[in-house]
């Protein structure tokens, strides 16, 4: 019985799964979580199996990491054989919230020669940047739905909403009091919204 590391817990919770130990593949499963950032760069990341990867990058212990950084491994799962998983790759960006990313990050994707050679993966890409870039790149649609509940929230103090609008907000989606960084024009930065 080896114990389950960094390094191996790709390959364990991929062998667990296939004789379907739930035991182990829990164990595994929570040591890659745990190690996203350092995982996601290794050689056992780049070989695995489109629905682990799917599993992996879309599990709810991984919401906390940044849509982008989310994205950029797939990425780097896609290009390490594009052959045989360029295909796989407009499917894979169905299961990642796209709208919530930073409109810089999916231009500079967009713009990679790769992703031009695939038009759909180009077309669903370009449709979120589109979502996004509403007029100065920051009105964000309060009522489209979230991915994650701080959404909804971030996406009215981006849109500048007043504060009794915030305060709705949070409060129809149950959501905790967060201190506020960059705001819209009605709102003040560092101030406790309830």
């Amino acid at each position: 019985k080896r114990p389950i590391t960094p390094d191996n817990c790709l390959t364990i919770w991929e062998t667990a799964e296939v004789i379907q130990d739930q035991d182990i593949t829990e164990k595994a499963m929570s040591v890659a979580l745990a190690n996203f950032s350092k995982i996601k760069r290794s050689g056992s990341f780049k070989e695995l199996k489109v629905d682990l990867l799917r599993e992996y990058v879309t599990h709810k212990d991984l919401r906390s990491r940044t849509s982008s950084e989310r994205l950029g491994s797939v990425m780097t799962w896609v290009k390490a054989d594009t052959k045989s998983r360029g295909g796989q790759l407009y499917e894979l960006l169905g299961v990642l919230p796209l709208k919530t990313m930073e409109h810089w990050y999916l231009e500079d994707v967009i713009a990679d020669i790769f992703i031009q050679s695939l038009p759909e993966v180009t077309k669903k890409l370009e449709d979120a940047l589109a979502y996004i870039s509403d007029a100065d790149r920051r009105k964000v649609d309060v009522a489209a739905p979230a991915t994650e509940p701080c959404l909804v929230f971030m996406c009215a103090l981006i849109a500048g909403e007043r504060r009794d609008e915030v305060k709705a907000v949070r409060l129809s989606h149950n959501l905790d009091v967060v201190t506020l960084g960059k705001l819209g024009a009605n709102l003040h930065p560092g101030e406790e919204y309830v």
